[in-house]
């Protein structure tokens, strides 16, 4: 497992990662996660919203990859 997956696992055990809806109502995030295989929709919508927020964004690993990294 990459290292940036690793540093995500850590993150998610201490309970700094928040998903999906949770994210348009939490506190301004530093940095969003999208799924590279994510349906055009949601890529559209959560960028559109770290757009409009300043909010640096990553896309680079599948929804598979990030599930298993945080443990789902």
């Amino acid at each position: 497992m990459d290292a940036d997956l690793q540093f995500l696992g850590l993150l998610n055990r201490g309970g700094r990662i928040r998903f999906g809806e949770d994210v348009l109502h939490s506190h301004r995030p530093a940095l969003l996660l999208i799924a590279t295989d994510a349906s055009e929709n949601s890529k559209k919508k959560y960028l559109d919203y770290a757009t409009s927020r300043g909010i640096r964004t990553y896309m680079g690993h599948t929804k598979a990859e990030l599930g298993s990294a945080l443990g789902y």
